[in-house]
Order: C-alpha cells, then structure tokens, then sequence
C-alpha cells in the first residue's frame, strides 16, 4: 500500500482488523465511518505520512498502539459525544502536544477530564455535517451518490430533491438539490 494516499471506510465497515493499513508510508488521511465499532491491534501502525484521522461516533473499542509510529498527525476528529475510556495512549506523545482534537459541539469539558484524551493541548469542539471540506473538478466521468453510498446516475439535471456526493476523478463534493 506504499501508494495509497486516503482511505474512507464505508458504512459496512464495523471492525478494521489489526494491521489492517500497517506500514502504508503514503496514507495521509483516513476517515472511518460512523458504523465501525472497533479498531484493532497496530492498525495504522507506521503510517508515516498520516496527518488526518476521522474517529467514528460508533466506536466501543480502541485497542492498543492503533497509531504507534504516526507522529505526524495534525488533525483527530472525533464524533463520539462521550470519551471512550481507555487506560492507555493510542497517539503518540507528538501528536499530542502537536495535534488539534475535534470533538462534537458542547463536549470539550468531557474530553478535557478524561484520559487519554485531555493530554491534547488543542481541543477545540465543532458541529459536524457529514461531509467536510470536498472539491470538485471538470477531469474524469460523474459519478452520483446518495448519502448512503448507493450510486444513483451521472446527471445532475435528472436528481429528485436532496443531498447527494458527486465524485469527478479525484475530487468529490456534496450538492444540494431543491
């Protein structure tokens, strides 16, 4: 997986098994579906290049070293309302003190009493949408997505009203239609 940039992990996701993207040196960004429950052993272990990680709300278990070796990540976004309680470090102490945790609007204090979580220096809380910071470009064919991943066509003139993902090469953004 040397050049593997980003992984989202769908809805039908609920485990990733240990070492699962163990030593991907390219993987930047992940961000794993609300369905996933547990993340196992040495998952990401060694992702050298991983900056960005979306932790799912649905998450019970966390298990040990998940990012052992991942020092360079910027950026943790955490849908869970509640800390999980865990009594070891699943980031590096880097990433800690370098790091900004992301946590859902109204929970900082609960994150800020709880461990690991409170040895973040940057804890900020924000509302979440769904789907964040998307582009989109003119190169590739359309491709159309309802919020639940199912591909519904390639014309945006023939949509019924609401929310879709619209990928185009590399890009992906979400439009509304009226």
């Amino acid at each position: 997986c040397s050049k593997l940039a980003s992984v989202v992990i769908p809805n039908s996701v609920k485990t990733i098994g240990s070492s699962a993207f163990e030593d991907c040196s390219s993987l930047a960004s992940i961000v794993i579906s609300d369905n996933v429950t547990a993340l196992e052993y040495d998952i990401f272990k060694n992702c050298k290049a991983l900056e960005d990680v979306t932790l799912p709300a649905g998450l019970e278990y966390l298990d040990y070293s998940c990012f052992r070796g991942c020092t360079k990540i910027m950026n943790v976004v955490y849908r869970r309302t509640t800390p999980l309680q865990i009594d070891f470090d699943p980031f590096e102490d880097e990433v800690y003190s370098n790091a900004t945790l992301y946590v859902p609007k109204g929970t900082i204090s609960l994150f800020e009493d709880e461990f690991p979580w409170w040895q973040f220096y940057n804890i900020t809380d924000e509302e979440y949408s769904g789907i964040d910071e998307v582009e989109a470009d003119s190169c590739g064919a359309v491709e159309i997505y309802n919020l639940n991943g199912v591909y519904v066509g390639a014309d945006k003139e023939s949509l019924s009203p609401g929310i879709y993902i619209v990928r185009q090469g590399n890009k992906v953004e979400k439009i509304a239609v009226e």
